[in-house]
């Protein structure tokens, strides 16, 4: 089976504090309902751009385990986003409907190349990366 191109799908990028990450693919034009994926999992996120087009909803649930990594990240695009708890969650802009759009190949490259140099300066020895396909896209 060929290897298919980013930018086919549009994409999530999900960022847990246990160094685990998971690239939710979605349909071109596909939005997610952040309030609801992030509620379903028991936290509340605060949204906060990086930059115009690239969103990240965090977790401050002190419940869960502090998120340095995606801290650090968005601390990469000059965003300071206080402390982050449990899981965070890349998207692109929200919609008029107040759904986020999802990322392009592009922006997903770019966040990641992004994870992976702030993991290295944190000292994470290790970043576990799934891929989820809800739609069954691949």
């Amino acid at each position: 089976m060929p290897t298919p191109e980013l930018n086919q799908f549009t994409h999530a990028l999900m960022v847990a504090s246990d160094y685990c990450t998971y690239d939710l693919l979605g349909p071109q034009g596909e939005t997610a309902n952040v309030p609801l994926v992030m509620g379903r999992a028991g936290r509340t996120a605060a949204a906060h751009t990086l930059t115009e087009g690239l969103v990240m909803h965090a977790a401050s649930d002190r419940r869960f385990p502090r998120n340095v990594i995606a801290e650090a990240l968005a601390a990469s695009y000059g965003v300071e986003i206080g402390r982050a708890n449990g899981m965070a969650m890349l998207t692109g802009e929200t919609a008029p409907d107040g759904r986020s759009r999802l990322l392009t190949g592009e922006a997903l490259r770019d966040a990641f190349e992004r994870l992976l140099t702030s993991a290295g300066e944190l000292g994470v020895a290790r970043l576990s990366h799934s891929v989820r396909d809800p739609y069954g896209l691949l």
